[in-house]
């Protein structure tokens, strides 16, 4: 299908306004395939989001993305230690 006006604006201010390569989209792209949520307005949200956080590169976007996900490993262990305490509390009121 053809681009519509505003993903085609869309595309101008990754590129231009952001400065963003196709490398970059690319990963935005990437990303929202991997969630099922290839839409433009989701990318868009990536790439907004991105700019604001002044990751520029791929490298750099990258870097966030894997910071993300070593965040979201250690979050179950969150959740392990909070059942533990809430138990023991439960268990062994003050």
């Amino acid at each position: 299908r053809k681009l519509t006006t505003y993903e085609e604006e869309d595309i101008v201010k990754w590129t231009e306004n952001y400065g963003y390569s196709m490398d970059v989209i690319e990963i935005a792209l990437k990303k929202a395939s991997s969630n099922n949520k290839v839409r433009f307005d989701y990318i868009d949200t990536l790439l907004t989001d991105w700019h604001q956080k002044e990751l520029h590169s791929v490298d750099e976007v990258n870097t966030y993305l894997n910071s993300l996900k070593d965040k979201e490993k250690s979050f179950p262990d969150c959740f392990i230690v909070m059942s533990l305490i809430l138990t023991f509390s439960m268990i062994n009121p003050p």
